[in-house]
């Protein structure tokens, strides 16, 4: 009879710890993942591209950024080099003055939707490009132009995406309870979304990655920077494709930070999820 009641007492604490061990695994908070290993660093335009700027000129080869007449300030991407040879997105011009001073800037790489804002108190200039782009992925560059030599445009500042995302991943974290992940911002509770997608082998243990949507929006206001968390799931499937993964945003927020700018380096502050469009 005791011996029965031993072995029922170890059954107990091993089903017993067997639950706090499950327990706790579910409840693991973890720094969400980059996707981006290193620094992307500076583009290397094509040598036709950098043969076109040689001697910039604003004609039909390029395509308006921006426009600020009271400024006489505008910014042109480079859409092809002729009718039959591409830019591959090089090339960006800074006119001022009405064009009376040029600056070519062939290995910046504009992409396809590059934007660009003037600081006239600061006589500065912000102009995005991207660094990747493609279905599901948009990765963009930030840059900082000053004004010298009479209206010369230079770079001071060049913002690598790699950096922006390590400064999310220092302050977001997240945690998986079943088909619901929750995201934390410096340890407080940020969000918890609900998984709905189906026909998949579960959600990966390395669960959140940040990353490959990385994008700005510039305004007179200031410099916002907004990111995609994704999902990675497992592939359901025999044979070589059961151990493939695959990231989702389906159910993931967009999270939205107010970019800092000091001589010392960036900073991101007033981090949050954005809320959802009424259009």
């Amino acid at each position: 009879m005791k011996r029965g009641i031993f072995l029922w007492s170890i059954c107990v604490l091993l089903l017993s710890s067997l639950f706090i061990s499950c327990t706790e695994k579910s409840s693991d908070v973890k720094p969400v993942n980059g996707l981006l290993t290193e620094a992307i660093g500076a583009g290397e335009a094509p040598q036709s591209v950098k043969d076109v700027m040689q001697t910039p000129e604003v004609d039909g080869r390029y395509e308006a950024i921006l426009g600020d007449k009271e400024s006489e300030l505008s910014v042109w991407s480079l859409m092809h080099c002729s009718q039959t040879l591409s830019s591959e997105s090089y090339g960006v011009l800074v006119s001022r003055a009405n064009g009376q001073t040029i600056t070519a800037f062939p290995d910046i790489r504009h992409g396809n939707m590059p934007t660009a804002i003037y600081d006239a108190e600061a006589d500065a200039l912000w102009l995005t490009g991207a660094d990747m782009e493609g279905t599901g992925v948009r990765v963009e560059h930030l840059y900082q132009l000053r004004f010298v030599d009479g209206g010369k445009a230079t770079v001071v500042r060049s913002i690598d995406p790699y950096d922006v995302q390590q400064l999310f991943c220092q302050q977001l974290s997240y945690k998986v309870d079943g088909n619901k992940v929750t995201l934390f911002l410096n340890g407080e509770q940020l969000k918890t979304v609900t998984c709905t997608t189906e026909n998949m082998y579960g959600i990966s243990e390395d669960a959140v990655w940040i990353g490959e949507q990385l994008s700005y929006d510039l305004s007179d206001e200031g410099i916002s920077v907004c990111i995609s968390p994704a999902i990675r799931y497992m592939i359901k499937g025999d044979g070589e494709k059961a151990g493939e993964a695959v990231m989702l945003y389906d159910d993931m927020p967009d999270i939205i930070a107010t970019v800092m700018v000091t001589d010392e380096g960036i900073s991101l502050s007033d981090i949050r999820i954005k809320e959802a469009s009424n259009e």
